[in-house]
């Protein structure tokens, strides 16, 4: 189980490209992820979140500055990549 303190976020980063016709590329044409975060916001699901945490709950879809943020990979959290946020850095969030 992930526990998150003070007002911190645990954000699952969408990482599949999809082009503006809504095609799902394949990973040899995607950019990294760190070409991404410097390009633009990032986006991603609330997977855990602090005590502190007021406005988002888990499984809301948010999006954050792509420079802000640090990134995990860990077995424990499963597959995938994910970033940690503070609350009041979130751009905009939308709940399920």
């Amino acid at each position: 189980m992930i526990k998150m303190s003070r007002n911190l976020l645990l954000i699952k980063l969408e990482t599949e490209k999809v082009d503006t016709k809504g095609v799902i590329l394949p990973d040899n044409v995607k950019e990294s992820i760190n070409e991404q975060r410097a390009n633009m916001s990032g986006k991603g699901e609330i997977m855990a979140l602090g005590p502190d945490c007021k406005t988002y709950k888990k499984g809301d879809i948010v999006r954050y500055p792509g420079y802000i943020g640090n990134l995990v990979e860990d077995k424990e959290l499963g597959k995938g990549l994910f970033t940690v946020v503070a609350e009041n850095d979130i751009i905009i969030g939308f709940t399920k």
